[in-house]
């Protein structure tokens, strides 16, 4: 009897240490067997309204202290609010077993929108899974909102990116003349004024997107973007998705200034810059001088003192001494054609090319630097000497009707005609010792508009003094300009 009274009690006694134990257990401190990374779904509530869900979604656990641990649900949003993370920094933590525990905490925590809000949340993490409840109340215009979330999720091996960008989107065709911009989930681009249909229907872009993130339609597959064209980023862990939409911008005559031709003979070679049938300068005429004993550089010649490839250098030259010449001749190149009149040289200049395209724009770059010694060479026989001007360049574009392609504004009237419909003008034409940006707009002229049914020319118009239709100027003064371009509606 006495044995199985001792028996009975050692038992009690054992049972007694096993359920110490085992509370000891449950109550301990907890590890780090919880942290980690949750992907899953949520449901969301407005004030017992359902506005979400199976909301993917990923939740972050990590110990902060022997019995407590953050959770965190990041860029958290519904419909178009965007309340950003969502965190209880210390949640207490009532370990179930070694891989099962219960938490439960609350914070006040600003949020974008609604302002400072009262988070709670609660929840049990079981092994892999976690179940979380988070209620966040607010006040919004003195009204009270509250928000109930619930979650169920997965814990990954590895946090997966949530990143879901285009970082990066080219085409390798030379019909795109400005790689595209992105600007927030917009792309855009513009393509040449010569484009065909059937191009524009089949240009290829190549995409960089996130890491490991995916894109739908995919990088290097033909696009039709005669119409906008859509994308769709999938971050890696299929949390994030962001909409791109991608469009030509417009249209552009672009005059990279990189190529030139060949023209003339003997003492009337010179160049001039490609493509010849749309652009023409001065040293047409001078090479014409070159005749009558001119010896000087041509006021228009290639160089490589350029922002990309090659530029057109445009020099004012003192011509006094040769005859047929005026006295002074400035540098100028201009789209249209040169077809000499001996007895009127600013008639020679036919400015301007066929336009069928509204114009916006007009850019480019140029840097300059005004001559010495500014003449007045009006009156031949009488060339006067100002000093106290300083000679300025000049920079526009001329946009004027016509009633058929063989009518033409030229140097006698290209600065005051009735039929100029709208002028892009460079304001500062002094002097500019580094290569300088220029974007003009086209200004449409009092009561003129662009209409489509009509004709229209367009002179792109550069001069290295701004009164050298005036025979006015100083020589020596130079204007380099590069990579021109129109931008078209």
């Amino acid at each position: 009897m006495k044995t199985k009274l001792m028996y009975l009690f050692s038992m009690l006694c054992m049972l007694s240490l096993f359920t110490a134990c085992s509370d000891d257990d449950k109550g301990g401190p907890i590890g780090t067997e919880f942290d980690g990374v949750y992907k899953g779904t949520l449901d969301v509530d407005l004030d017992g309204t359902k506005v979400g869900e199976n909301l993917p979604q990923k939740v972050y656990v990590t110990k902060v202290g022997d019995n407590q641990i953050k959770m965190e649900l990041k860029n958290f949003s519904f419909g178009a609010m965007a309340l950003g993370n969502i965190s209880v920094d210390k949640c207490n933590v009532e370990k179930q077993s070694d891989d099962v525990c219960k938490f439960d905490g609350e914070q006040k925590l600003p949020l974008p929108i609604v302002g400072d809000c009262d988070v709670v949340m609660n929840g049990t993490i079981a092994g892999e899974k976690l179940n979380m409840v988070i209620n966040v109340k607010a006040t919004q215009s003195g009204a009270a909102i509250t928000v109930k979330v619930d979650f169920t999720g997965t814990k990954l091996a590895t946090d997966q990116s949530s990143e879901a960008k285009i970082t990066e989107f080219t085409f390798d065709s030379k019909e795109v003349v400005s790689q595209p911009e992105i600007d927030g989930t917009n792309i855009t681009f513009m393509v040449t004024d010569t484009i065909k249909a059937e191009e524009l229907a089949a240009l290829v872009p190549t995409i960089k997107i996130s890491d490991k993130a995916t894109i739908t339609p995919a990088s290097g597959v033909a696009q039709d973007f005669s119409k906008p064209v859509t994308y769709t980023v999938t971050s890696e862990d299929g949390i994030t998705t962001t909409t791109y939409t991608v469009s030509v911008a417009g249209k552009m005559q672009k005059y990279s200034l990189d190529e030139w031709v060949d023209k003339g003979t003997g003492k009337a070679a010179y160049k001039t810059p490609f493509p010849d049938d749309k652009l023409a300068t001065s040293s047409a005429g001078a090479s014409y001088l070159a005749l009558f004993g001119y010896t000087d550089e041509f006021p228009v010649v290639p160089t490589e003192d350029a922002v990309k490839g090659m530029a057109a250098k445009l020099t004012t030259k003192n011509t006094s001494d040769i005859s047929l010449a005026p006295a002074i001749t400035s540098g100028s190149l201009y789209t249209g054609r040169f077809a000499v009149d001996p007895f009127n040289q600013l008639n020679s200049t036919k400015f301007g090319i066929m336009c069928d395209k509204k114009p916006l724009l007009f850019n480019g770059y140029y840097k300059y630097t005004p001559g010495e010694l500014f003449l007045d060479g009006s009156k031949k026989a009488n060339i006067i000497e100002h000093p106290e001007l300083t000679d300025e360049c000049s920079i526009k574009g001329v946009l004027y009707e016509v009633a058929n392609e063989n009518e033409t504004l030229t140097g006698l009237n290209i600065g005051d005609s009735d039929k100029i419909v709208a002028v892009a003008s460079l304001a500062d034409g002094t002097a500019k010792a580094e290569y300088t940006p220029f974007s003009l707009e086209f200004k449409f002229e009092k009561g003129k508009t662009y209409d489509s049914t009509k004709l229209y020319k367009l002179a792109l118009i550069f001069s290295s003094s701004s009164k050298g239709d005036a025979f006015q100027g100083a020589p020596g003064s130079t204007l380099y300009i590069d990579e021109l371009e129109v931008v078209f509606e």
